[in-house]
């Protein structure tokens, strides 16, 4: 004869932990984490120590670039963002 399991304990999926398998996956996920967050700390120091920034803020400087033909208004102090417009707009 065949047990037949009660309604209730057929509805409930049966999950196998592996804790090898997870513990793993833990070790191997800090180790990517302290990798990719170690690189970015190095790439941080390294531009520091010779003085280049990161980041957008360059899009506010002027280009001093004079270029032949707009048909919007520009001048040679535009900044990089407004001459990327014009460029996008022509």
């Amino acid at each position: 004869m065949v047990a037949i399991p009660s309604s209730e304990a057929a509805k409930r999926p049966k999950v196998k932990v592996d804790l090898k398998k997870a513990a793993f996956q833990a070790v191997l996920l800090a180790a990517v984490v302290l990798i990719v967050v170690s690189a970015v700390r190095s790439a941080q120091v390294n531009l520091a120590a010779l003085g280049i920034t990161s980041g957008f803020r360059f899009l506010e400087r002027s280009t001093g670039w004079d270029y032949s033909f707009s048909l919007i208004e520009r001048s040679i102090n535009d900044s990089y963002l407004k001459t990327l417009w014009i460029g996008l707009m022509n």
